[in-house]
């Protein structure tokens, strides 16, 4: 299982809008209390008179007119910033596969398929070739959903690739699936019984990819909640 950081400089760069906003918002409350130096005369049980200075703080609405526009503006920066830093959380995904499926010329419902895997820094494994049953192959994995504040930090949901089977025009699986990184029989059950020692997670399932074998190549890629697959020619 894989758990990736996926911080992009776009990311990085609202966190430091953030940060300036939190600032703002800091120093404008700030300006709007002011301390105040107080003097009271008291007397002792003796008659004899002292000063006694104190300082207070006093809220100044109407002369921090400029602190409390300030402020405004930097809670609806900061509120934009999360906004926008909860979609790009969200909508980051981190390419997992390349895949490449033919169907074989001499025998029915059969076909190739040429799979480069990649890790989370975008590095690509040679070229692999499987031989599937079927029409359209599937490339099915696990995934841990994490909640969306994490993902806003930059970490991505986990992930494993788990098989690669195919299935016929009628709904069919072919009946010898390639499992990928040792299959996902230990996944789903410690997900069943709740014991998968992972911290904050919110989910854990499977998904997959059902792409036709027309000798077109695909590239797969992990969201934060599913597999899917997109054109690469």
């Amino acid at each position: 299982m894989t758990f990736p950081i996926q911080l992009s400089w776009q990311q990085a760069m609202l966190m430091l809008v953030a940060i300036a906003a939190v600032g703002l918002i800091i120093s404008s409350l700030m300006s709007l209390v002011v301390k105040v130096k107080e003097i009271e005369r008291l007397e002792d049980e003796y008659g004899r008179s002292y000063r006694l200075m104190r300082r207070r703080r006093h809220f100044r609405l109407h002369h921090g007119m400029a602190g409390l526009i300030i402020l405004l503006i930097a809670l609806s920066l900061f509120w934009l910033t999360v906004l926008m830093a909860t979609y790009l959380g969200l909508t980051g995904t981190i390419k997992v596969a390349h895949v490449r499926a033919t169907q074989i010329q001499n025998a029915d419902h059969q076909m190739e398929v040429e799979i480069t895997f990649y890790d989370q820094n975008g590095h690509g494994s040679d070229p692999k070739t499987y031989s599937v049953g079927g029409d359209e192959w599937v490339l099915q994995g696990s995934i841990v959903e994490f909640p969306s504040w994490l993902n806003v930090l930059g970490l991505h949901a986990g992930y494993k690739l788990t098989r690669l089977f195919g299935e016929y025009n009628d709904g069919r699986q072919d009946s010898k699936p390639v499992f990928l990184n040792g299959g996902d029989d230990d996944f789903f059950k410690a997900a069943r019984d709740k014991t998968l020692p992972v911290p904050f997670a919110q989910g854990y399932y499977g998904s997959a990819v059902i792409v036709p074998a027309n000798g077109h190549t695909y590239d797969v890629y992990v969201s934060q909640d599913a597999v899917r697959a997109e054109p690469a020619d």
